[in-house]
């Protein structure tokens, strides 16, 4: 879990943007990539859940691009 704070949801959009485009095309390198942006008052709980939810449709949406690639 990454924390990011100051930063505006195009920001923070441009960075998780950077990050997928960076890793692309390494195969040695998989991850998924779950995101929650809040402003003000954040409910950790929550966020975790749906930054949770993301991830495995993350996952999902890389294994139906990348069908040949092993899923861990």
């Amino acid at each position: 879990m990454i924390l990011v704070t100051n930063n505006s949801n195009l920001e923070f959009d441009e960075k998780i943007r950077k990050i997928r485009e960076m890793t692309e095309e390494d195969d040695s390198i998989l991850f998924a990539i779950a995101t929650c942006y809040e402003d003000g008052d954040i409910d950790i709980r929550r966020a975790l859940r749906k930054a949770d939810e993301d991830m495995y449709e993350d996952k999902k949406e890389y294994y139906s691009r990348y069908p040949g690639r092993r899923y861990r």
